[in-house]
């Protein structure tokens, strides 16, 4: 009876050393990388709230509210910044100066990498108690020993930004959601419901798991009656997770439509008038620097974003910005629906993530040989069309524990494929692990005949 147990255990011991060693490789030759324009709005609300200022972006009194990042990866980075106060480490914001010149390294900043290191190994051993659901012991094995080697996928947790993070989160939600699959309990629903919240307060469009998650119920059996209680359940736990940070908004900017983006200060209408300006900027009517400006005036302008976005201020600018260019007859992009889904829906994007997108650039640019390149770039691809490949045969097989995947392949048209697509990015490996273990089979097979 005590044989699964043991397995189970030798394979998690195994696979933690081997991620150890592996990702801790990686870091130690990766780090530190260059961090992105994010992470000094990261490290800042991080420092405000270790030091009691709140949830502001600004490095300075008065510490206006900010609604524009969603608060639990911050929340995240405040709680390490703390515990490294007990260490005597020293936390405070960056210089302006340290911002324009993107050097965003300070000592403090290591203790959220190393928090991060660790969650990047669970996760390993989330995604195999996952996979152990609907596949033998040692198949599940072998595929996460694959996904381990493919270790491009380690990158977003060397940044101080919330993907990292976020591929945590959702490779437990997934575990989650297969469970309530597989045994139909009401204490995994609770649990979906819960990390359905969680999964919104990091980034807003994870309100769609609500949405998803009837299908997937549907297909596994549950009834019409129980997937409706289902669906109640875990969306009235998921508002009761996200109703603080709501009312927070809402107390901001005294309209119910903050609901729209769940709270978050980035509106729907903030964000059409930011794409006016970039395009205002490579149709030459602005200079990149004058947009760059704008963007960062009116993304973090707190409370006054939601004024703005209400009072038809946004819309009125847009549709200023968007009719002198076409006075000018110089906007020669396509804005139809199609044309959109044609630039977000790139299939050579998909095929070179993650390795080429996580992996390619950053040796790359450290080491630029035509030899190094040519073998990432090649890697990426193979990896990529194997992904395909593994999609079309096993898909169907193992939906039930491909919720997250599935999520984040629908909502490629909205996303587009960037670094938003991370949390695909460990079901991506599976699909193609599974098909290096068929083939190895396959050729195994042949020479022992």
């Amino acid at each position: 009876m005590n044989k699964p147990i043991n397995i189970t255990l030798k394979h998690i011991l195994i696979l933690l050393l081997l991620s150890l060693t592996i990702k801790g490789i990686y870091y130690c030759s990766m780090y530190p990388v260059k961090q992105n324009w994010d992470a000094f709005d990261y490290h800042t609300l991080g420092v405000n709230i270790a030091n009691g200022n709140g949830y502001s972006i600004k490095n300075s009194p008065p510490y206006e509210a900010c609604f524009y990042r969603e608060p639990l990866y911050p929340l995240f980075i405040g709680s390490i910044y703390r515990i490294a106060r007990l260490f005597n480490v020293e936390v405070r914001h960056f210089s302006e100066n340290v911002f324009k010149k993107r050097q965003f390294n300070k000592p403090v900043m290591k203790y959220v990498i190393l928090a991060q290191f660790i969650l990047d190994m669970l996760c390993v051993l989330v995604l195999y108690l996952t996979l152990r659901l609907s596949m033998k012991p040692e198949k599940s094995f072998w595929v996460s020993v694959l996904v381990i080697l493919f270790f491009s996928i380690s990158f977003p947790f060397l940044k101080l930004m919330r993907e990292g993070f976020l591929v945590f989160i959702s490779l437990i939600t997934n575990y989650f959601v297969a469970k309530l699959l597989i045994t139909k309990k009401t204490i995994y629903t609770i649990l979906c419901g819960v990390l359905f919240g969680l999964m919104t307060l990091t980034l807003q469009i994870h309100w769609g798991f609500i949405l998803l998650i009837v299908p997937f119920l549907l297909l596994s059996g549950f009834t019409i009656k129980k997937t409706v209680g289902t669906f109640l359940i875990i969306s009235v736990i998921a508002a009761m997770m996200v109703t603080p940070w709501l009312i927070r908004s809402y107390n901001a900017a005294r309209n119910w439509k903050v609901i729209k983006t769940v709270g978050t200060g980035v509106t729907f209408e903030k964000l059409e008038y930011v794409r006016a300006v970039r395009l205002a900027a490579k149709e030459g009517l602005i200079s990149e620097v004058d947009a760059l400006q704008i963007k960062q005036l009116e993304w973090a302008n707190g409370a006054l974003g939601f004024k703005k976005s209400f009072n038809g201020y946004y819309a009125i600018e847009r549709d200023s910005i968007l009719t002198e260019i076409r006075k000018r007859g110089s906007n020669k992009r396509s804005n139809s629906i199609i044309s959109k889904l044609k630039r977000r829906v790139d299939i050579k994007k998909y095929l070179s993530t993650p390795t080429s997108l996580y992996t390619r650039s950053p040796l790359y640019y450290k080491n630029n040989t035509g030899y190094l390149k040519f073998l990432l770039v090649s890697l990426s691809y193979l990896i990529g069309m194997l992904s395909v490949v593994g999609l079309l045969v096993y898909y169907v097989k193992y939906y039930k524990i491909s919720f997250v995947f599935t999520f984040y392949f629908l909502a490629i048209p909205l996303l587009g494929i960037n670094r938003h697509f991370n949390p695909a990015h460990y079901m991506y490996a599976v699909f193609s692990a599974l098909i290096i273990i068929y083939l190895v089979g396959h050729v195994k097979k042949n020479l022992t005949k």
